[in-house]
């Protein structure tokens, strides 16, 4: 019996060791940064005490392989951000979802690093971002970027898809801030709160058999108080309630930030046309003073000319081509509208009176 035992512990720990190995050189194993929670806005971001640098992998079979790197602000970027100084360049955040994060494409490759070279570095570009996160609760990522680093002009990735998801009425998902409408004025339901990873969870992120189940296969075992998905609520998001959400959230984004240069790019509704909260996010722009540019003609363009894919075949994210277009487009509407001359005129004179008052 003891024979019979031994015999399987063995056989056990050689399995294991071999689908360690296999999922470490053969289909290798997604491994993220790990994720903590920033007290003051409840924002996650990579854990920069722990490992700076990794491999993201997706997909079964890993099709997917891209390097990551943690800046100084628990970032995917290559270069550390900033506080304000008067010899600073211009700063431009990109606040948005998964697809700022840039995880799903190789490093130098995401819109955020194209947009920087093709702006000749006239200025830097520094990028806020969640998985899943909404138009709504990238209000609390721009008030993050603005008291850590106070950028000069802030570009918002808007999915049209994701203001009914920031209606508490519609949803409710404590993972991200959300509005609640009621009696005629919204509140604003914070993030929750207190997320940790278990001693045991940290452990098995050790495990390349562990971190595939997770991450490759989707099955959820580092789940933590950040991982519930949305529930969908009977109440349906009218275009009243729409609009009066959009007039909130750029309104109060420009209360928030005076003097700042902020532009909503949206991009990719499922039919790729302009539904009516395209009309309401544009209205609320035009009676606050920000931007919107919308990404929508430029890729169905890309559909009807060029026969290259925008977006991975196995993956609803761009691929290099799209973020590339993103990036050209983007930049080509900055370059339009004078907001980078705007923001760099700011800069200079905001440098001026500095060095007017240090003149005893």
């Amino acid at each position: 019996m003891l024979r019979f035992l031994a015999q399987c512990a063995f056989f056990c720990a050689m399995s294991i060791l071999a689908g360690e190995i296999f999922f470490r050189l053969v289909i290798p194993a997604c491994d993220p940064p790990m994720q903590v929670q920033e007290p003051a806005f409840a924002i996650m971001h990579g854990d920069t005490s722990g490992e700076r640098d990794g491999l993201f992998t997706f997909g079964r079979l890993a099709v997917g392989r891209c390097r990551w790197h943690l800046n100084n602000a628990g970032n995917n970027w290559l270069s550390d951000y900033e506080p304000l100084h008067p010899g600073r360049k211009p700063v431009i955040a990109i606040i948005g979802d998964s697809f700022v994060q840039g995880f799903f494409i190789r490093e130098g490759a995401d819109f955020p690093a194209v947009l920087e070279t093709l702006l000749d570095r006239r200025a830097d570009v520094y990028t806020f971002a969640e998985a899943g996160a909404t138009l709504a609760d990238g209000m609390v990522l721009a008030r993050f970027a603005a008291s850590r680093y106070a950028p000069d002009a802030y570009v918002f990735l808007v999915n049209l898809e994701e203001p009914a998801r920031s209606l508490y009425n519609c949803y409710e998902d404590s993972r991200f801030m959300q509005l609640f409408y009621k009696d005629g004025q919204f509140t604003e339901i914070e993030r929750g709160s207190g997320y940790h990873t278990n001693r045991w969870r940290r452990w098995l992120r050790h495990s390349a058999i562990a971190r595939y189940v997770t991450f490759n296969a989707d099955v959820g075992l580092f789940a933590g108080a950040r991982t519930t998905p949305a529930i969908p609520k009977p109440a349906v998001a009218d275009t009243v309630l729409l609009r009066k959400a959009m007039t909130y959230v750029v309104g109060k984004l420009r209360a928030d930030l005076p003097g700042r240069q902020i532009v909503f790019m949206v991009h990719e509704t499922p039919d790729r046309k302009s539904p009516p909260v395209l009309h309401y996010l544009q209205a609320a722009c035009d009676a606050n003073g920000a931007y919107l540019f919308d990404l929508n003609p430029c890729f169905a363009r890309a559909d009807s000319t060029d026969s290259r894919p925008t977006h991975y075949s196995f993956n609803e994210h761009w691929n290099a081509y799209g973020h590339r277009l993103c990036a050209t487009a983007l930049a080509g509407f900055l370059e339009r509208e004078n907001i980078l001359r705007k923001v760099e005129e700011a800069k200079g004179r905001a440098n001026s009176l500095v060095a007017n008052k240090a003149v005893p």
